[in-house]
């Protein structure tokens, strides 16, 4: 890797790999919050447990999982898939 052009590297989208402090959104539950990672389990499937700033902690596999958005962040949920699309060209 040539950590001179950092921003020039290949970007994995939807990484599993999250480390604790991660702030997440889980895809596709009825779950809006924005979560912080807090720890794992190392089974099969890996899980990631987490929390949100309201105490509301889950267990679930990391592929339910994608890193949160600078939008979502600001937002302090998880957009809409159209919501994020108009984020990004704002």
């Amino acid at each position: 890797m040539n950590i001179n052009n950092l921003s020039e590297q290949p970007i994995e989208l939807n990484s599993q790999e999250f480390v604790v402090g991660d702030m997440v959104v889980v895809n596709e539950l009825d779950h809006n919050e924005i979560f912080e990672v807090f720890g794992f389990y190392y089974s099969t499937p890996k899980r990631l447990f987490v929390k949100s700033v309201c105490g509301k902690q889950l267990a679930l596999p990391v592929q339910f999982f994608r890193s949160a958005s600078i939008a979502e962040l600001e937002a302090k949920r998880r957009l809409s898939a159209e919501e994020l699309a108009r984020a990004e060209v704002s």
